[in-house]
């Protein structure tokens, strides 16, 4: 018997199958088109089978190939013309294209990323926070934590913000109190902490959103890292820089040297645990630039 073959448009010659007086009404014999591959089902007429073969099927033992098509090709023949199509529909449930030669890789959620910005930019807010409600006697200080208190001063940038708002004049006025470059000094000392909180403040809620979306944005992270870090750094130098201007021969190491010999590290353990928490949040802004995509073995 022949039919044709509906992806290649190839004649094909097969045997019917045998005992065609036992077969059901509407019966699809299944077929696999050597010149394409594509299994295909076709309908037997018992006339047809007498017709072509009146002394009986001369092989009474015939093998069942299962249905089968090519890697991504579907029949494109409906049931109506007499073919079966053959179900080739993606696997969507693996993550994966498997409908083409390449693979995809799926990408990864970049929660974790998120998450841990969010840490790293509430510590900072955190910070700001207890600064300000220390410095507003909303906190009170044990007796015996007042350097500490003190120490943790540094960060207080709502206060700034509260006198931008409150009276802009006064906080203007800081700024023309010191020529040259002690003023420029003490000017960059009151708009660090703001700086620190206020990008402190952007990075968190782009975290927070990115955790509940699974989004991670590389780059306005690392933007933002970059700013907390130097923002960060800045803030823990700046009383050197400012002593410095006075005392032009005082060095680095005789600043840290002078704090040694007095003991009076207390004051500058906040600043020093902010520059390490900065560095460590621009560290990892720089790791989670690496691509986000699965590994596909």
């Amino acid at each position: 018997m022949y039919t044709r073959c509906p992806s290649c448009r190839a004649e094909i010659s097969f045997m019917p199958p045998a005992n065609p007086e036992s077969l059901p009404e509407g019966y699809k014999h299944r077929i696999r088109c050597p010149h394409c591959g594509v299994t295909i089902g076709v309908k037997i007429n018992k006339i047809d089978v007498a017709a072509t073969y009146p002394g009986g099927y001369p092989n009474a033992n015939p093998v069942y190939q299962p249905p089968y098509a090519p890697y991504g090709q579907t029949p494109a023949y409906p049931e109506s013309n007499g073919f079966a199509p053959v179900n080739t529909a993606p696997d969507t449930t693996s993550g994966f294209d498997t409908t083409g030669s390449n693979v995809k890789p799926q990408k990864k959620s970049g929660r974790s990323r998120n998450f841990f910005m969010l840490i790293f930019s509430l510590g900072f807010i955190m910070l700001s926070i207890m600064s300000y409600l220390i410095a507003n006697n909303m906190i009170s200080v044990m007796e015996g934590t007042e350097t500490w208190a003190a120490g943790i001063g540094v960060f207080n940038g709502i206060s700034q913000w509260e006198a931008v708002f409150s009276s802009p004049e006064e906080f203007a006025l800081i700024f023309a109190m010191q020529d040259g470059i002690l003023g420029i000094m003490l000017g960059i000392a009151m708009i660090m902490p703001m700086i620190l909180f206020t990008v402190s403040c952007i990075s968190f809620i782009i975290a927070f959103f990115g955790l509940i979306f699974k989004k991670y944005n590389k780059t306005l992270n690392l933007i933002f890292s970059i700013i907390i870090g130097a923002a960060a750094v800045t803030t823990f130098f700046l009383p050197y820089i400012m002593i410095s201007q006075i005392m032009p021969e005082l060095s680095v190491i005789d600043y840290f040297m002078d704090i040694q010999a007095r003991n009076d590290w207390a004051t500058l353990y906040f600043a020093i645990a902010g520059a390490a928490w900065g560095l460590l949040q621009f560290i990892f802004s720089l790791i989670f630039m690496k691509s986000m995509k699965k590994k596909v073995n």
